[in-house]
């Protein structure tokens, strides 16, 4: 009897360090999820931005040394860091005649990538959007008594119809207002795969 309690004990602590090591544990609580997305290495985030001369979707993230942009499902940029070097791959989605993906790649020293516009915009969003640094202001501040939990969203203890929530979803924070749900949200566990098209081209 002694035997099996110890040996259960042992495989709670692996299972509970193991928990604390991996990236994959996601908190299942909107301030502690933001506590852990703000130090992550491998988190995204999805926003509105003016893009060219109207609002659109984006969605940004990082994953260790790559980072990507998508807006709406016609644009994605990646970079991927390589040392002093840095790769750079741009795909445009043709929705009217091959319905497919066009690459085009390159390899720049790190200064020059950091000029880039769309380098620029993920730095921008992830750093200093105002609707990402709302949200995670909102959630640092004595949650527990700003908030009430109801069917996983938890929602500002305010006397308005247009009262913020927000919900662990998996891998993602949700975001609403109201009863309706917002294009904003973060994500943990971001991952990002580079399509062999795109390494194609850098050749």
């Amino acid at each position: 009897m002694k035997k099996k309690l110890v040996l259960v004990v042992a495989v709670i602590l692996i299972a509970v360090t193991a928990c604390a090591m991996l990236v994959g544990c996601v908190p299942n609580r909107p301030d502690r999820f933001v506590g852990t997305w703000l130090k992550s290495e491998h988190k995204g985030v999805v926003v509105e931005i003016p893009w060219i001369g109207k609002m659109v979707e984006a969605e940004v993230g990082i994953d260790g040394g790559k980072m990507s942009l998508k807006i709406t499902d016609t644009i994605n940029f990646i970079i991927e860091e390589k040392s002093s070097k840095v790769n750079v791959y741009t795909g445009v989605y043709d929705g009217l005649i091959t319905k497919q993906w066009v690459w085009t790649a390159s390899t720049v020293e790190k200064t020059e990538a950091d000029k880039n516009n769309n380098k620029q915009t993920i730095d921008s969003i992830l750093n200093d959007n105002e609707d990402v640094k709302q949200l995670v202001a909102d959630l640092q501040e004595a949650f527990s008594e700003n908030f009430t939990e109801k069917d996983g969203w938890w929602t500002a203890n305010a006397d308005t119809k247009d009262v913020v929530g927000y919900k662990v979803d998996g891998n993602e924070l949700l975001t609403r207002v109201g009863e309706v749900q917002s294009p904003l949200k973060l994500i943990l566990n971001y991952k990002i795969t580079i399509p062999a098209e795109a390494k194609d081209a850098l050749k």
